[in-house]
């Protein structure tokens, strides 16, 4: 398992936010960083994952592995003195906890969730108002036709699955500033 603190909790009871990458797009990226420098920013206790395995080879089933990711990135978060509430961001790969963290009873912000998935299908079915999913409307991962849930749902028009608009910088940027709007209420309503 590999997982780092970005943000350490101000105090003991801050919530912890365990941020789960994509394949290709590491915690580094713009969508997790900035989620990074806010949740730190409101005080809470930030452990990023980083994929212990080939997530970008496609072979065999990553759910398990991924399981096992996010367990010991909450474990890390205990172990730091982080005893807050936990909630996960993830994007893309990540997603694929979804199932995992309602299982946990743990609120979560799905960011570009894999949709298709049959499994994350489901979970989205059954997420109520305390997660958040965002995508593009460009994104073919994120297929809503027939997609009833409850959670709080953003449709960034135009973008793909980074939620980036092609070649348009600064609407990329607009777009991801509104993203982190979303996230940063949404974060509120879960505490600091």
């Amino acid at each position: 398992m590999s997982s780092r603190t970005l943000a350490a909790a101000r105090e003991p009871g801050s919530p912890v936010a365990l941020l789960l990458p994509g394949a290709g797009y590491t915690v580094a990226a713009p969508l997790l960083a900035w989620a990074a420098a806010l949740l730190g920013a409101r005080g809470w206790h930030v452990e990023a994952v980083t994929w212990s395995f080939d997530a970008r080879s496609g072979e065999g089933d990553h759910v398990p592995l991924i399981e096992e990711e996010v367990v010991a990135a909450r474990e890390a978060a205990r172990a730091a003195g982080a005893s807050g509430p936990c909630v996960v961001v993830a994007k893309s790969l990540g997603t694929l906890a979804l199932p995992w963290a309602l299982r946990e009873g743990l609120p979560g912000a799905w960011l570009t969730p894999l949709s298709a998935d049959p499994a994350v299908r489901a979970a989205l079915r059954g997420a109520a108002t305390e997660h958040l999913v965002v995508a593009g409307d460009a994104d073919p991962s994120w297929q809503p036709d027939g997609l009833e849930t409850r959670a709080e749902v953003v449709t960034v028009p135009g973008a793909d699955h980074g939620l980036t608009l092609g070649d348009d910088w600064r609407g990329s940027l607009a777009a991801q500033a509104g993203v982190f709007e979303h996230l940063d209420r949404w974060a509120g309503q879960r505490g600091r």
